[in-house]
């Protein structure tokens, strides 16, 4: 069978694909079965090798309407492709046909963002629609299920919800009651309402956090008391450190005083300390040539 060819393809043999449209409606199926029963196809689906048949790629609701009408064959597109490039297909297709919902929508897009990797600009490109749009509809996944419902099934706009985005979910409930008992909910209202949510809740979380920052200064004091003490040996009859703009630039020349004082056994302790450094890159090595020879003193 030649590929990239519009061919009769047995219905039976065809099967649907991960589809992102989740609902058909039956009297839209109906309407459309009756219209290719009377004028034919007016475009063919796209199908893909798939088993021993094929997958539909783009096409599902014409397909149904075929089986609708006890079709045997539907003229198809068939093109050999893999899981992403099939699901760009399907996505373009169900976008500029508008056969999906804004939730369908905005679950097609993470879908693909969690399925192949992509990201907006990607998602903007496959689809054929601006970036912002994209973002929009990503937000509506960010609301409580009972009013990504609603905008699914039509009874409350997407203005609406892109006003819940920023509210927790207990606040998102809280505003969404303003639908259920308002016999005319009008968005200006809507949106001063979760404004004022939003307040609230950023006060409770400015709270909050202080509160956290409280736990967490006990919890590292607590952390230190308990902590054993350590104790660093010094000696009082050693020449002090001379100031310097560098620590490695202080050692050097803190070993020189001390091979000077005539301190060899010290200056060795403090020179394998420095050399130590200096190799794990802790420190680096002063600029200019070094005044010092690292080995054994005499």
């Amino acid at each position: 069978m030649t590929l990239e060819t519009v061919q009769e393809v047995p219905v039976s043999q065809i099967i649907p694909g991960d589809n992102d449209r989740e609902r058909f409606d039956k009297n839209s199926i109906a309407e459309l079965a009756e219209s290719i029963r009377k004028h034919g196809l007016a475009q063919p689906i796209t199908v893909r090798p798939f088993g021993a048949g094929f997958q539909i790629v783009a096409g599902e609701r014409r397909w149904r309407a075929h089986k609708l009408l006890k079709a045997e064959t539907i003229p198809a597109l068939v093109r050999d492709m893999d899981d992403e490039r099939a699901s760009g297909v399907m996505l373009l297709e169900n976008i500029q046909r508008a056969e999906l919902n804004p939730i369908e929508e905005a679950q097609a897009y993470q879908k693909r963002i969690d399925r192949f990797g992509w990201d907006v600009s990607r998602l903007a490109i496959e689809a054929s629609v601006p970036i912002q749009r994209i973002r929009l509809r990503l937000a509506l996944l960010e609301t409580v299920p009972e009013a990504q419902k609603l905008v699914r099934d039509g009874q409350m706009g997407i203005k609406y919800a892109y006003a819940l985005k920023d509210l927790d979910s207990n606040r998102q409930r809280i505003a969404l009651r303003y639908i259920a008992t308002t016999a005319k909910p009008r968005i200006k209202e809507f949106r001063q309402l979760c404004s004022k949510l939003l307040e609230e809740q950023a006060q409770e979380a400015m709270f909050d956090m202080a509160a956290f920052m409280t736990t967490v200064v006990d919890t590292r004091k607590a952390e230190e008391e308990a902590r054993p003490e350590r104790i660093i040996p010094t000696n009082d009859d050693l020449p002090g450190m001379r100031k310097a703009n560098n620590v490695a630039l202080a050692l050097e020349r803190y070993i020189r005083d001390l091979v000077d004082a005539g301190l060899q056994d010290e200056a060795r302790v403090v020179g394998s300390v420095y050399r130590g450094l200096l190799q794990h890159h802790i420190i680096h090595f002063p600029k200019g040539p070094s005044p010092l020879i690292y080995g054994e003193t005499k």
